[in-house]
C-alpha cells in the first residue's frame, strides 16, 4: 500500500496518541497530538511560526534555527523541544500555614520519525525527559495541587528522571485513511490535551490540576508508568481506543522488574468529533478499572490527603472510573500554520467508585481561547470552575473530621511576548475539602520559555 499525503495526516494524528495521561479527551489522556514538540503541551498547533523566520524574535526557539541545522534535522526525521516553565504562586488570602512557592521544570521531548531515518514506514519513537526543582504552594485542607507541571516526576526536591521512552507504529487500512496505532513503553500521564481550551499538564493553559487531569483518575493511572495501547484512527482521529498499564507509577525507576505486580488498569474510550453550528468540537466517553487495591486514603497524582483515619480500613479492588468530557468551538478560524484558532467551552462529568477513591461525582465547567483577540494571535486565556465531591467512603471513614467538595476556581491570561516566550497572570480561588480550612485566594505567574 503506498503511504502518501492521507496517511501523512493519520501519522501526525496517531503518532504520540498512545501516551495515556491522567485524563484527556481522547479517553483518560490518550491525544491526538505529535510525539514530539506538541506532546507535552498538549497542543498540536504550537503555536510555532514559519522556519525561517527574518528577525530573531519572530523565530520559534530561543537558540535559532542552529544555521539551518535543526531544520535539516526535522526534514530528517528528527525533531527536539527544549523546554523551562517556571512559576511563583503566593497566597494573599487564607489562614496562616498556607505558603507561596516557586518551583520550575527543564523538560526536554525528543522524537525520531523512523520512517525518514531508517525507512520503517509508521514507526516513530518519542523519548522525554525532566528535571524538577522548587516547591508546589501548600494549601491548608486541600485535596488537589495547584500547580500541576510541578507534580512529575515527584512533587518534591530537585529530580531528573527519563518520564517518557516508547515506541508507535501506525498501520494503514481500507481506502478511506483510517489507519491502527498500536503503542508501547514509558508513558508520562500529563502528556495530552484535554481539549484546545484546557490540559497540556500546566505548562500553557491552566495551572491547578482540576483542568489538566480529572480528579478521579490518578489513582487508576499513575503519572509515570509502563503500558501498551492500541486505536482506531478515523479521518484523522482517535475513534476507539483501549490502553493497559501497570497500575503502579514509577517516576524515577524502570519499573520493568515489578511490571504489574501489584495491579494493571484497564482503560477504554470512544470519541465522537462534532460539527455544531458548522464548529468544531469533540464529545467522549471513558471507561477504567483496575486490579489494584485501594483505600480512599491513598493518595493518586496531584493528591495530598487532608485528613488520616482513625483506623486504616481494609484495601479493596476493582476500583473504576466513569467519565465524559466534552470542548465545542463558539468561533473559530484557520491560523497561517494551518492551526485551528478561536474560543469556546469544555467539561467534564465523572464519577467514581465510592468504596476506594476520595472523589465520588466530579464536574467542570470552563471557557477558554487561543489567538481570539485580534493582532494577538498566540495568546491564550482560560477561566473554569470545578467541584470535586467527596466519595460515601471518604466522608463516613475520615469521621471526626468532616469533609465537603472541594472547590476551585481559576483564571489566567498568557501574553505571547515572542513566540518562544510565553508570560502567564493566573489567579486561584480554592475551598478545601476540609470544612474548617479557610477559602484560599492564590494568584500566580508563570513563563515559559522555548529553546
Amino acid at each position: 500500500m503506498e503511504l502518501g499525503p492521507r496517511f501523512a495526516l493519520v501519522a501526525g494524528a496517531a503518532c504520540g496518541l498512545l501516551g495515556i495521561s491522567v485524563a484527556t479527551a481522547a479517553g483518560p489522556g490518550i491525544p491526538a497530538v505529535l510525539p514530539g514538540p506538541t506532546a507535552v503541551t498538549g497542543d498540536a498547533s504550537m503555536d510555532r511560526p514559519e522556519h525561517g523566520s527574518p528577525r530573531y524574535q519572530d523565530g520559534a526557539w530561543a537558540t535559532g534555527d542552529w544555521g539551518g541545522v535543526r531544520r535539516s534535522l526535522q526534514d530528517r526525521g528528527f525533531d527536539a523541544m527544549i523546554r523551562l516553565t517556571q512559576s511563583y504562586g503566593g497566597v494573599v488570602g487564607g489562614a496562616r500555614g498556607n505558603e507561596g512557592a516557586y518551583g520550575g521544570k527543564l523538560l526536554t521531548d525528543f522524537s525520531f520519525d523512523l520512517g525518514k531515518l531508517a525507512g520503517w514506514q509508521g514507526m516513530s519513537v518519542q523519548l522525554l525527559t525532566e528535571t524538577r526543582f522548587g516547591s508546589i504552594p501548600e494549601i491548608i485542607g486541600a485535596k488537589m495541587s495547584p500547580t500541576t507541571f510541578l507534580l512529575t516526576p515527584t512533587a518534591k526536591g530537585t529530580v531528573f528522571a527519563i518520564t517518557g521512552f516508547n515506541f508507535t507504529q501506525i498501520v494503514p487500512f481500507g481506502d478511506g485513511g483510517d489507519a491502527i496505532a498500536i503503542g508501547a513503553g514509558r508513558y508520562m500521564g500529563f502528556d495530552g490535551a484535554d481539549s484546545p481550551f484546557n490540559g497540556g499538564g500546566g505548562h500553557q493553559t491552566f495551572l491547578h490540576l482540576a483542568f489538566n487531569g480529572t480528579p478521579t483518575n490518578g489513582r487508576l493511572v499513575p503519572s509515570v508508568t509502563n503500558g501498551a495501547n492500541i486505536a482506531w484512527i478515523h479521518r484523522g482521529q482517535p475513534l476507539l481506543t483501549f490502553s493497559v498499564r501497570d497500575a503502579v507509577g514509577h517516576p524515577v525507576t524502570s519499573g520493568i522488574p515489578d511490571l504489574f505486580k501489584d495491579g494493571v488498569t484497564f482503560i477504554g474510550g470512544i470519541n465522537f468529533p462534532t460539527r455544531f453550528m458548522g464548529m468544531s468540537g469533540k464529545q467522549s466517553v471513558t471507561g477504567m478499572i483496575t486490579t489494584r487495591e485501594f483505600t480512599p486514603f491513598f493518595d493518586g497524582p496531584g493528591e495530598i490527603g487532608p485528613v488520616e483515619p482513625p483506623l486504616q480500613p481494609r484495601p479493596e479492588a476493582g476500583s473504576w472510573v466513569v467519565q465524559y468530557k466534552m470542548y465545542q468551538y463558539f468561533s473559530e478560524y484557520r491560523a497561517g500554520d494551518g492551526s485551528t484558532r478561536g474560543w469556546g467551552m469544555f467539561g467534564t462529568l465523572a464519577a467514581a467508585d465510592g468504596r476506594t477513591n476520595k472523589s465520588g461525582l466530579v464536574l467542570t465547567l470552563g471557557l477558554g481561547g487561543h489567538g481570539s483577540r485580534p493582532g494577538r494571535p498566540r495568546d491564550r486565556w482560560g477561566v473554569a470552575y470545578t467541584q470535586d465531591g467527596v466519595s460515601y467512603k471518604y466522608r463516613e471513614q475520615a469521621k471526626p473530621f468532616r469533609l465537603s467538595n472541594e472547590k476551585v476556581l481559576e483564571a489566567f491570561y498568557s501574553f505571547a511576548v515572542t513566540p518562544f516566550v510565553m508570560l502567564t497572570a493566573d489567579l486561584q480561588v480554592i475551598r478545601p475539602m476540609l470544612q474548617g480550612s479557610d477559602t484560599v485566594v492564590l494568584p500566580g505567574v508563570r513563563l515559559v520559555v522555548d529553546f
